[in-house]
């Protein structure tokens, strides 16, 4: 995690998680929190699974990928698992009143 500041600062953070159920990727953090997960090229099937599985919460999600088979795999598994769902694009956040804006799930 970042360093400890005065406040209720929290400094942007990435952090690598070596398990795909650690509290971070299966709970909402409204922060500048990021958790990874990096799993073996040979586990991409299973990790769909796992990503449309893993947590009650579905706020946001992202893939980022260059194989345009891999995106429209990844889009046709995982497009209603995410009140908001992006590929190779930022979550850029709703405009109140300007925009429909919802999560999935327990987010919703």
């Amino acid at each position: 995690m970042g360093p400890m500041i005065k406040g209720y600062f929290v400094e942007p953070t990435i952090y690598e998680c070596e398990d795909p159920h650690d509290k971070l990727m299966e709970e909402e953090i409204f922060g500048p929190i990021v958790g990874a997960y990096i799993y073996p090229d040979n586990k991409y099937k299973e990790v769909l699974d796992l990503i449309a599985e893993t947590s009650p919460y579905a706020l946001t999600g992202a893939v980022f990928a260059q194989d345009e088979k891999v995106i429209e795999e990844t889009h046709a598994a995982l497009k209603d698992t995410a009140g908001n769902f992006y590929i190779n694009d930022k979550s850029t956040g709703a405009v109140v009143n300007q925009q429909p804006f919802g999560g999935a799930r327990a987010s919703g």
